[in-house]
């Protein structure tokens, strides 16, 4: 979907910036992707979490809730984010949208890339070490990992298989039916999965204790 462009008239000194969580992938000549999380946005603007070393002044394309990328250079940065600016000032109907967007997932801890979850709340967050098996159900072959965190909403497996986000899988827990979730990112070696349907807390609990 094309992204709407404001007037190149529109005021850019201190637009309304908007608190949001949603995913997004930057691009930088002769990088690899790198996915990211935007956590906040305005017309002019947003900002990222800081998972890879970007210049200040570095021109970049932020890519985001389905919109086509939108051309941005990195005016500050600080040990856990990044700044953009905007290229061209963009629609405050697209701004509205990705607001919508953003405030409507939840903030489980296990939804967000790793160096937002030291911000999030922890509490019902249970550290676990058990080995799953995972499988696409488009047909891919099974490939083990080993679930290190889990909540209601969504769990964390380290494996050496690399997904993509948005990437359907079933994750199979000895004793327990298959349960279906969605990869929400990929880094490091590590897959932040969200379960299709929230599970049983007393469940959670069991599978934790083992």
């Amino acid at each position: 979907m094309a992204i709407p462009v404001a007037s190149p008239n529109s005021d850019r000194r201190g637009a309304l910036r908007h608190p949001v969580i949603v995913p997004g992938v930057v691009s930088h000549p002769g990088r690899a992707d790198v996915m990211v999380t935007v956590v906040d946005i305005s017309d002019s603007g947003a900002q990222i979490e800081r998972t890879a070393e970007f210049a200040t002044g570095a021109l970049i394309q932020l890519s985001f809730a389905g919109f086509a990328p939108v051309n941005a250079a990195i005016r500050w940065t600080s040990p856990r984010a990044y700044g953009l600016q905007f290229d061209s000032p963009i629609h405050q109907a697209l701004v509205e949208r990705v607001v919508q967007i953003g405030r409507g997932r939840r903030r489980s801890p296990l939804l967000l890339t790793p160096a937002l979850v030291r911000r999030e709340e922890r509490e019902r967050l249970w550290h676990v070490s058990l080995a799953v098996h995972l499988e696409d159900p488009a047909g891919a072959r099974p490939f083990a990992g080993m679930l290190s965190d889990l909540s209601v909403d969504g769990c964390r497996v380290a494996s050496a298989i690399a997904v993509l986000p948005g990437c359907a899988l079933t994750v199979t827990v000895p004793g327990l039916e298959p349960l279906t979730a969605t990869a929400r990112w990929c880094t490091d070696g590590v897959i932040g999965l969200e379960f299709s349907q929230p599970l049983d807390p007393a469940l959670v609990e069991r599978i934790a204790r083992g």
